[in-house]
């Protein structure tokens, strides 16, 4: 697979459905392309969509990254413990970021445990999968982190080991979606055959683990519950459908209902 950047538009006027169905269609026709076009790949917008599907009468098929995306965002936007989690969580990594002396104890902890020196990750609030790094990061330098915690004057306070047992959960819990996002975001390789098949494994997966600590369980159910909603009708969808169905090492075995 081939991808290439055809243009880019500059859009003066309001991003209307019309507006950006126009400016599309510029696009397309100056490359002689317009009906060759099968599917169109966008984000969940509104205006977006409906350019594509009212204006221009093309197939519009969803990106399933940023749909997984808004999963996330669902899973965690209400869950007030794991905010305050997140929150504290932050505070340790922003003193780290702030504090040359901070990091530098960390750093020589580290050399004298004889680990791998790494700097703690800070979130972006627009990129889920940038709290997952975060947690990772911090769930793996747990030992030399709290020990530099704990010998700085003017630092955070450390988590507790009840709060450390729900990072490590939920970085479970979040590994797959993770690698999920990366996957069927490349544009290198067809991504679209294998989607049904990957949102069933990583359903699968996440129904299998068992959880003690009360924040990684509701995670769990809520990541199930809105998996399903978002992306559970996928089936239904016939492109992805017919796609899943042609590619000889999926075939018709992931679909749930009858084919």
């Amino acid at each position: 697979m081939v991808s290439i950047a055809l243009s880019t538009i500059e859009m003066p006027k309001e991003h209307t459905s019309m507006n950006i169905a126009e400016s599309m269609k510029v696009v397309l026709d100056d490359w002689k392309i317009f009906d060759k076009i099968v599917a169109i790949v966008s984000d969940n917008a509104s205006n977006i969509k409906k350019a594509i599907s009212e204006f221009l009468k093309k197939r519009n098929q969803n990106c399933v990254a940023h749909t997984l995306n808004l999963v996330i965002n669902d899973c965690i936007k209400n869950n007030e413990d794991f905010n305050n989690l997140i929150g504290k969580c932050r505070a340790i990594v922003a003193h780290f970021k702030r504090s040359n002396v901070a990091a530098y104890k960390l750093r020589e902890i580290q050399q004298q445990m004889g680990l791998e020196e790494l700097k703690l990750k800070q979130d972006i609030a627009t990129r889920w999968n940038s709290i997952y790094f975060m947690l990772e990061r911090l769930d793996k330098i747990k030992v030399p982190l709290s020990a530099a915690l704990t010998s700085l004057s003017n630092s955070p306070d450390n988590l507790s080991s009840e709060e450390w047992n729900e990072i490590a959960n939920c970085v479970s819990l979040f590994k797959p979606m993770e690698q999920l996002t990366s996957l069927l975001s490349g544009d290198k390789y067809p991504t679209l055959s294998s989607v049904i098949p990957l949102i069933r494994n990583v359903q699968a997966s996440t129904n299998k683990k068992t959880f003690t600590t009360p924040l990684a369980a509701a995670i769990k159910h809520s990541l199930l519950d809105v998996l399903n909603k978002r992306l559970g009708i996928l089936e239904n969808n016939k492109t992805a459908a017919t796609c899943s169905l042609l590619d000889p090492r999926f075939k018709k075995g992931w679909f749930r209902s009858r084919i």
